[in-house]
């Protein structure tokens, strides 16, 4: 029996036919050869599976040193009896190196193998690409690739809208996008809308950017924490108030929590605009939540407290009143400055607080050093400042020379002469380059007058020849 046409059948297997080669007299054995159908298998959704073998070989033809490889790609399509299919235009895509090298197959697809035609999911790939790559010429590439698409009708998704959005951006682009949505009859979802409202934000209308979150409100879409901190952020540099707190009563209403980055936010924009208790006030909130206070958050509550105090003195002096009264808030506690008739209250639990910093596991950095030891200096506690200065080399914080400015003048302040010029020496111990503000410190220094117009003359400390101050 020279031909035996054999069906080989097994619970869901492919079936194959072949015929017998050779056989063995005692025709127990014999040789069959076995042809593979030409079929590609199909996903649950009827979808041409990719075949990997032919992806890999197209990569590596691509990726190879030949001096053209599009040509020897060309030549081994030829080969093939099946033409390339867009899911697997779309693997070998993802799979190069280059974002030219990938544009270039793009364009090579449509024009050199027969019958291919890209469909949205190749399209939404070459388009993730291009919002990857570095190229000076990436924005003009994705617009001549969705003047294609409208060319060739295609119709994108709404996961093609997501990606252009987040490629533009802003202007006349973005408003093209609302088109596409549009033309190609798109539905918006989430996603969608968070997009547009971070494409908004980034181009700084906070105007707009409210005007897709009142939209998304309505349409029942709520922002993760980082679209709402996004919008905050944005409403707070434009000094719009009223419309961040109104936000942030809504993210805590839809049970969005606030993190640390949303407490600060809010504590510099109220502190900002002088509402220090409401500051405090937000900063005591959130050490009753569940976010720590960050870094950042602490050198703001600060400063807040640091700006306040100095204005509180400035107007005891100027208009003499009897009595202020400040609360701050460090941390879990509330660190009191109180000023009565030339009489400062007593600052040391603000350096208690850095050291419960410190417990949390929230290592105070150059700016809460330099911070506290001006809060120091500005209420008389030249030890206490020095003190910190010490305790700030100890720990490896290095002081920078606004944090020897602030010290230089606290002992220019007190007398301390001795004390500045050994502040000096490790200022140039460090490497730091002195600036006028502490020449200007120095020459008070060895003037021993807090004159403002004063003669131009050599320092015996610094070497340096001194103007007067204007």
């Amino acid at each position: 029996m020279n031909n035996v046409r054999l069906l080989l059948r097994r619970g869901y297997a492919t079936k194959y036919s072949g015929r017998v080669l050779t056989e063995m007299d005692n025709g127990r054995s014999f040789a069959v050869e076995v042809q593979v159908p030409n079929i590609q298998q199909l996903d649950p959704r009827g979808y041409p599976l990719p075949r990997h073998d032919l992806v890999c070989k197209v990569v590596n033809i691509l990726q190879s040193r030949s001096s053209d490889p599009f040509i020897e790609l060309s030549d081994y399509l030829e080969t093939l009896t099946l033409t390339l299919t867009p899911s697997e235009a779309s693997e070998i895509l993802k799979s190069l190196h280059s974002s030219s090298l990938a544009l270039q197959f793009f364009r090579f697809c449509p024009t050199s193998i027969p019958k291919f035609r890209h469909d949205c999911f190749t399209y939404n790939r070459i388009l993730l690409i291009l919002s990857k790559s570095s190229s000076p010429d990436r924005f003009d590439s994705v617009r001549r690739i969705i003047d294609e698409m409208e060319r060739s009708r295609v119709h994108g998704n709404i996961s093609t809208v997501n990606l252009l959005i987040g490629i533009f951006g802003g202007g006349e682009d973005l408003d093209r996008c609302l088109r596409l949505v549009k033309k190609w009859e798109l539905r918006m979802n989430r996603y969608t809308y968070k997009c547009l409202l971070q494409a908004h934000l980034r181009s700084r209308d906070s105007n707009k950017g409210l005007e897709v979150y009142q939209e998304m409100k309505r349409k029942g879409y709520q922002p993760d924490i980082f679209a709402y901190n996004m919008l905050l952020d944005a409403l707070a540099k434009d000094e719009k108030v009223e419309e961040a707190k109104k936000v942030f009563e809504d993210m805590k209403k839809k049970h969005c929590e606030p993190d640390e980055y949303t407490y600060t936010i809010l504590i510099r924009m109220t502190g900002k605009h002088g509402k220090l208790d409401e500051a405090i006030s937000l900063f005591q909130e959130m050490l009753s939540k569940n976010p720590a206070p960050n870094l950042i958050a602490y050198n703001t509550t600060i400063q807040l407290q640091k700006d306040n105090l100095v204005d509180s003195m400035k107007l005891w002096k100027y208009q003499r009143r009897d009595k202020f009264r400040y609360h701050y808030v460090q941390h879990c506690i509330h660190c009191s400055w109180e000023i009565k008739t030339g009489k400062n209250g007593d600052v040391d639990e603000a350096y208690m607080r850095c050291k419960e910093m410190e417990e949390k596991g929230l290592n105070p950095d150059v700016v809460t050093y330099s911070t506290l030891i001006e809060c120091f200096g500005k209420s008389d506690k030249v030890e206490m400042a020095c003190r910190l200065f010490d305790e700030m080399l100890s720990e490896g914080c290095c002081p920078n020379i606004i944090t020897y400015n602030i010290l230089l003048d606290c002992l220019e302040r007190s007398g301390r002469t001795a004390e500045a010029v050994d502040l000096y020496a490790k200022l140039k111990e460090q490497g730091l380059t002195p600036d006028w503000i502490t020449y200007s410190i120095l020459e008070r220094l060895q003037s021993g007058s807090h004159r403002r117009f004063r003669s131009r003359r050599q320092n015996p400390i610094t070497g340096w020849v001194v103007s007067p101050l204007r």
